[in-house]
This record gives C-alpha cells, structure tokens and sequence, in this order.
C-alpha cells in the first residue's frame, strides 16, 4: 500500500524518513503523538568577548530524552545563536513543505542588554523544544548532531550543504533566506491548488495584518499601564509626604496608610505588565514570524512545483526533438538517425525524472496541507493558554487589591463599607 493512501485511511498526521543511500527524503506515515520525548532547556546565558569585538552570548542546551539514536538519556552541551540558526537552516532545507518554528529575531545592536538576552533566551528555548516535539523531525541527524555533539562546530561542517548553507551558499537545498527570496520573486501565488492558494492568501493578507493590529494594540496597552502604575507611583508619595504634615495625627495614620497602598498596587501592575501581557506580546510576535515559516513552507512547495514543470519540460523538448529528427531521416541520412537512436535512448531517464519530481510535488503538498493542520491546532493552543493566563493574572491581581484596601480598614480601625445589595 502506498504511504499516502495508507495515510488518508489512517487519518495520519504527518509524514517522513530518511533514506540515507540516496540522501533524500521520503514519506511515511508517523502518529499524531510525538514518538518521543524531550525535556530540553536553554539556560546560563553567558557573554564571550565583548560587543564590538567578535563579541556572543553562548547558551547551556540540557536535554533529557528516550529518543532513539542518542548516547545517552541526559546531557548538555554550550550553543550561540549562529547554531540555532544552523539548524533552522538545515531543517528547511531538508523538510521542504514543514512548518519549521521561527527563531527570534537576530539583533546587532543592544544584544548584551540582560533584557534582550532573556527574551532571546526563552524565545531560543521555545524555539528548540517545538522543533522536539515535531514528529517530522525527531529522528534528524541535524538535530541529534545540534544537541549532544561535544565538538559542534566542527561536526556540523561536514554535513551536506557545510556551514555556508546558513548564509545561502553551497548545497542544493532550499535554505530559509533563499526560500523566502523565491515565494517573494513568485509572488507566492499557488496556481494548482485552491485550497492551498486560500489559505496563502489568508494567512499572508488576513492573519498578518491582525496578529500586527494585535500586537500595536498590546503594546499600546502596556504604555498605558506603564502610565497608569507611574500615576499611582507619584500619588501614593504625595499622600505618604502629606501625612508627615500631619505626623501623629489620625489623618496622617490614614495618609500614610492609603500612600503605601498606592505603591503597592503599582508594584502589582508593573509585575502584571512586565510578566503577562508581555508573554502574551512576545507570542503575538512569535506567530507573526510563524507565517515568515509558513511562507518558508509554500516556497518549499514551488520549489518542488518548479522541478516537476521543468522535467515536463524537458521531456516535452526531447519528445519534440525526436519528432523532428524521425521527420528527416529519409532525406538527412544517417547522421539524424542515430539522433533518433540517441533521443529514445534519453527519453526514459527523462521520463523517470518527471515521475521523481511529480511524486515529490504530490508529497510535499501533502506535507503542506498536514502542516497547515497542526499549524491551526497549536496557534489555537498557544493564544488559549496564554489568554487564560494573562485572565487569571488580572483576576488574582483584582483579588490582592481589594485585600490591600481591606487591610487599609482593618488598620485603620475602620468598618468595612457594607456590600450594597443588587435589586
């Protein structure tokens, strides 16, 4: 049975192999749950030279895993942002049609700021443990020579494509920039698949546009708070510097009471800004270079769709060529015979040549059509978890406020204002 009917009765997920005699990958069916698992951290940010000079932040990458393939269950080993672009690199190269997780964005400027090495830290550290939890490529050599290798920057020259793969140069694979280059020179456009075609539009015209309005929106609004907990900042010093005035006095018990409240809350609302609407901005950026991925992905698929055009052909050309020999052999002599014997003689490699590219075509756009799948299942997960985290925040926030003002009663000796009742 071949993989892909056995695919659509199975109701699988995703598909892939590697087949290492011939350095090409080929579709099979894998489950809906990882096969395996990995817990893996980056950790230990630390500087190495200095930012003017060949100056980086390395990384500790820890892994635990039952993968197969690996020495050992737990180990760790030091990376800097040029390996994880590395592997970015070979994974799109390798998986064309994948959906492979963005990486934060590079920085040449304030990259030794703790404040963008922390949120490059954790965007590195999601980063890596998506591509973990990807079936697709859980059992990469890349990714496996990513993780353990104790002499990384040597070993990763000599895999297909070398380290120049990474800035687009030698290897015939379809690494992230030139991918990107190419869906741009070709506008995009899907001609041979609607459903495909829709979906580019949506994601790259709908879904860009929003998650863009949502992110100005979240930003506009940690201003807002910024503001708003300065306000309370500046109001609850001038109560605190009013009640000195009235030192030993009832009122400036009060005074100092209400100013140190008002610090407090600012206190909750720079935590709740700097902590949860900020994890919800940093997602909304996430998913915007997701569909930089995405776009990536239907690159992989023109590619693939390219290849197939250009063997049809190149077949076509030498079908036509016969043709045209055939017609003057009787007039031409021998000379456009042998011709003839020579053009039959190509014509099957070609044919098998448009066979390859078609079957290929037909795999990655099944690939991109099982990725769009879980592409739409994770962007619901993800923005539903971190909704639901930023709703808590706001409520347990709400709940240590109003503590705050009840112990202000409580202190103050005064009688908690009854509940008005609703009518």
């Amino acid at each position: 049975m071949k993989s892909t009917q056995y695919a659509e009765e199975h109701d699988i997920v995703g598909l892939a192999i590697l087949e290492a005699s011939e350095e090409r990958w080929t579709l099979i069916p894998f489950a809906h749950k990882p096969l395996f698992e990995f817990q893996i951290t980056v950790s230990d940010p630390q500087k190495v030279g200095n930012e003017l000079i060949n100056g980086h932040v390395v990384y500790k990458v820890s892994t635990w895993t039952n993968c197969l393939g690996y020495r050992n269950e737990s180990f760790a080993v030091v990376r800097r942002y040029s390996d994880f672009l590395w592997l970015y690199s070979q994974l799109t190269e390798r998986f064309p049609g994948a959906i492979i997780p963005p990486l934060p964005g590079k920085h040449v400027i304030g990259r030794f700021q703790e404040e963008f090495i922390e949120a490059r830290r954790s965007g590195l550290e999601r980063f890596i443990q998506k591509v973990a939890r990807h079936n697709l490529v859980q059992q990469d050599p890349n990714l496996r020579l990513f993780l353990e290798s104790p002499s990384f920057s040597a070993d990763k020259k000599d895999e297909r494509g070398g380290i120049l793969s990474v800035f687009g140069g030698a290897g015939n694979g379809l690494n992230a920039a030139s991918a990107v280059a190419a869906a741009s020179a070709n506008a995009g456009r899907i001609v041979d698949d609607e459903y495909l075609e829709n979906r580019r539009f949506k994601i790259e015209s709908q879904d860009e546009m929003q998650l863009k309005a949502l992110l100005r929106a979240l930003e506009g609004l940690l201003r807002q708070r910024r503001d708003v907990g300065n306000a309370y900042q500046v109001f609850g010093g001038s109560l605190i510097s009013l009640s000195k005035l009235e030192a030993g006095k009832e009122i400036g018990r009060n005074l100092m009471l209400v100013g140190e409240i008002q610090k407090r809350i600012k206190e909750l609302r720079d935590k709740q800004s700097g902590v949860d609407l900020a994890h919800l901005a940093r997602l909304v950026e996430e998913y915007i270079r997701v569909i930089g991925s995405v776009r990536v992905a239907f690159a992989g698929r023109m590619k693939a769709f390219t290849a197939w055009q250009s063997a049809d052909l190149a077949l076509k050309r030498k079908r036509e060529a016969v043709e045209r020999a055939r017609g003057t052999v009787g007039g031409g002599g021998g000379f456009r015979a042998e011709e003839v014997v020579v053009g039959l003689n190509n014509l099957p490699e070609l044919e098998s040549q448009l066979a390859t590219a078609r079957n290929n075509l037909r795999d990655v756009t099944q690939l991109v059509h099982k990725e769009l799948t879980r592409y739409d299942k994770e962007r619901i997960s993800d923005f539903t978890a971190s909704v639901q985290t930023v709703l808590r925040s706001f409520l347990e926030t709400q709940k240590q406020v109003i503590a705050m003002w009840e112990s202000y009663y409580e202190l103050s000796g005064q009688e908690i204002p009854a509940k008005e009742s609703v009518q």
